[in-house]
């Protein structure tokens, strides 16, 4: 029986060659601990940003939420008609690259322009699939594809997100070049057709390099969720469900064109802001866009969209709760309470932040009303923890949102040996909260009017005991009825939510059916 033939890599060489990277001297410039950093931002979902890195510095491209790819493309900073060369890359390296590999530019120069030095995703390797990590095989999405196969106009894709992203540095569309896909896995299948899977990044994963050249960069997170709500409501008229896309949300300006539509509207809802800690700079992470994107899309509907009557915004309890109170038993929060969080008091770590953000965004809705008189009324909701099933697409159980990640936990076994502590004492299901919303911009008592919507206490220790009664094929991973934590307090501060009731004729789900349908939903995407 003849051999098995393992083919040799069709680029060998020299020992010597600048093919190979001295390994010690990059380990040693990955692994200081003397760094400075020069600056940091957060690149929103869907958007893109250029920048620029000097020679001799490295860049962290790092997952603060966890699960999202982006297309990377790199320049000279000098001349760029030397640019990244993705095709001879994949020659030299591999299709997928990690630590010590490197991104050549285009000929005639053909020369490292950086160095990986770090990965946090090296050791995923290839998967059940034939799936790898930091793909070269493929391209940047772009409009002209998507108008091919599907026949739809749709403009925001990784292509043009690039494309905005370097015009200020006097680049065009056609200087916008093929790309590494960071954190994106892909393969070719046996038929040699091109697959991509999943996303494995977690919060805080992290691709790095060394700058061998001076460079500049731009980076497109890559926008297929848009396109994914699509996918989930394909019979839906494209009058009835479109896109626009707002780059920056805390930018002067930023929903200007957004709001403008043929047909007309006349509501607009404002949804919350992400709930995460992942942040470096609270000031611009949290408190900016929160503040600035809601006076901001304010301002636009004013301006720019006048047929709009009402206004519905996603506060949050933690712009009611004085949490300096504690539990605060004998106190009942209502729709007349206010954090006395200050920007001041934000700084000091994030959770004030979210806190501060919420706050002071809705305080500046209210004063915007005040002050400008505008075409619209306005209508605030402030939920506590959002508990409910899920509906929209995720990459992996790593993207859901922070608020039902204690359920996943629990039914995973990650809160076997111990429940966590609960937090916040009160919730409400999604579905109530979304329908709340809707009630707020239909209803015309509800004008002006700012609504506390709560469904009753809950703890974690009760998440835990629904599931176990609900899915006993779950008890191996269950916390048992001894474990100890996520217990609720004996004494704690009430709630009115009086007013949702009555207004908006909200008949609240038990936490029952919330958590039974929370965990079925999860089952169904692989919890």
């Amino acid at each position: 029986m003849a051999e098995s033939h393992v083919p040799a890599p069709a680029y060998q060489a020299a020992e010597n060659s600048p093919l190979h990277a001295n390994r010690e001297l990059y380990t040693r410039i990955g692994s200081t601990t003397s760094r400075e950093s020069i600056d940091s931002f957060v690149l929103p979902v869907r958007s893109g940003r250029a920048w620029t890195v000097p020679a001799g510095h490295i860049c962290r491209i790092s997952t603060p939420e966890g699960p999202q790819v982006g297309d990377l493309n790199i320049w000279s900073l000098h001349n760029p008609r030397e640019r990244f060369w993705a095709a001879r890359t994949r020659q030299l390296h591999r299709s997928h690259v990690t630590t010590f590999d490197r991104l050549w530019s285009c000929l005639p120069y053909l020369r490292p322009l950086v160095t990986i030095t770090a990965d946090s995703l090296a050791s995923y390797g290839v998967d059940g699939v034939g799936g790898r990590v930091h793909d070269l095989l493929g391209t940047r999405c772009d409009p002209y594809v998507n108008k091919m196969l599907t026949g739809d106009d749709f403009d925001y894709h990784c292509h043009s997100n690039l494309t905005r992203a370097v015009m200020p540095w006097r680049l065009a569309e056609s200087d916008v070049h093929d790309v590494l896909n960071i954190f994106q896995v892909t393969g070719l299948n046996k038929d040699g057709q091109y697959f991509m899977e999943p996303c494995p990044a977690k919060p805080g994963d992290f691709f790095e390099f060394f700058a061998e050249i001076d460079i500049l960069c731009a980076l497109s997170t890559c926008p297929g969720k848009a396109e994914k709500i699509k996918e989930a409501y394909p019979d839906t008229p494209k009058d009835k469900l479109d896109f626009a896309f707002v780059e920056d949300i805390a930018k002067e300006g930023a929903f200007d064109e957004a709001v403008k539509s043929d047909p007309p509207f006349e509501v607009v809802i404002h949804t919350a802001s992400p709930f995460h800690f992942n942040v470096t700079d609270v000031k611009k992470d949290m408190l900016d866009p929160a503040i600035i994107g809601t006076t901001g899309i304010l301002k636009a509907i004013k301006k720019s969209a006048p047929t709009v009557k009402r206004v519905v915004i996603t506060s949050s309890f933690a712009s009611i709760i004085d949490p300096s109170k504690g539990t605060r038993p004998g106190h009942t929060y209502s729709e007349a309470d206010w954090n006395p969080v200050t920007e001041e008091d934000a700084i000091k770590n994030p959770a004030n932040g979210y806190r501060a953000s919420k706050t002071c965004a809705e305080k500046a809705a209210w004063e915007f009303v005040e002050k400008e008189k505008p075409n619209f009324t306005l209508a605030t909701m402030c939920p506590p923890l959002v508990l409910g099933p899920i509906i929209h697409y995720l990459n992996s159980l790593d993207a859901l949102n922070t608020s039902n990640q204690r359920i996943r936990d629990i039914m995973t076994g990650k809160s076997k040996d111990e429940i966590p502590p609960t937090g916040t004492f009160i919730w409400v299901d999604v579905r109530d909260l979304a329908l709340a919303h809707v009630r707020a911009a239909e209803l015309p008592e509800a004008a002006n009017k700012r609504f506390f919507i709560t469904a009753g206490y809950f703890s974690n220790k009760e998440i835990a005991e629904i599931v176990r009664d609900a899915y006993p094929e779950l008890e191996s991973k269950l916390p048992s009825k001894d474990t100890k934590g996520g217990e609720r307090p004996a004494e704690i501060h009430g709630y009115d939510n009086k007013r949702t009731v009555e207004v908006l004729g909200i008949k609240f789900r038990s936490l029952r059916e919330s958590i039974v349908d929370t965990v079925k939903s999860l089952q169904a995407v692989g919890a």
